[in-house]
């Protein structure tokens, strides 16, 4: 059975019979910020925000982390994972240290106040994702994180075929 070209579909912006509903950047963009706004209301509950969410859930999980560990993993800019760290670190949340492996990186860990804190925030977020995938199965959920791996792979700056353009790119400016 042959298939059809994603450029021929309803979901391609290029294909004449695109609509936006049948969009699944459309569709993602829709569920992440109701999910946003979701959470964003249940952690005021609890005295915290999204960015403080993701640093609380990421120096938790894999502390100490740097800086930029956090901001990439965050997807934040380093200049405001660095505010949000610095504030946090003054809200007894975090601390900060040099690596002992390079001193030019800060590493990030969770204080005892910080857990405490972290175990409200994902209390929180157990709601909000509890009622996100109500009647969706644990394999489904697996699927759906399998396949947005994919799409950001594919659409991530550092996949194979984009390193190899921007090295080939770079090889003929300097080679002509």
């Amino acid at each position: 059975m042959a298939r059809t070209p994603a450029s021929q579909t309803p979901t391609d912006p290029g294909s004449p019979r695109f609509r936006i509903e049948h969009s699944p950047f459309f569709l993602m963009n829709r569920t992440v910020s109701t999910y946003a706004l979701r959470m964003e209301r249940a952690l005021q509950m609890v005295g915290a925000d999204i960015p403080r969410w993701r640093v609380l859930v990421l120096a938790s999980e894999r502390g100490p982390i740097s800086v930029s560990a956090i901001a990439d993993l965050a997807v934040i800019r380093l200049s405001t994972a660095t505010k949000v760290i610095q504030r946090m670190e003054r809200d007894g949340l975090l601390s900060l240290h040099r690596s002992t492996r390079d001193a030019r990186v800060t590493e990030v860990r969770i204080t005892k106040q910080g857990r405490a804190v972290n175990r409200l925030v994902r209390g929180a977020a157990s709601t909000i994702y509890n009622e996100a995938f109500a009647g969706i199965s644990a394999a489904e959920i697996r699927q759906l994180n399998g396949l947005l791996r994919r799409i950001f792979a594919n659409i991530s700056e550092a996949t194979p075929s984009r390193v190899a353009s921007k090295r080939a790119k770079h090889r003929s400016s300097r080679d002509g």
